[in-house]
């Protein structure tokens, strides 16, 4: 099972969470801030 939220911060900056469910007790968690480039 994968699950994914995003959420944006301003007009520059988001945060990303992801959790990735192999088992009943297994998860896996990443946090992610991504800012975007202006080109």
């Amino acid at each position: 099972m994968f699950e994914e939220e995003i959420r944006q911060i301003g007009a520059n900056y988001r945060t990303r969470q992801t959790i990735i469910s192999r088992a009943v007790e297994h998860k896996t968690i990443g946090h992610y801030l991504e800012k975007r480039i202006h080109r």
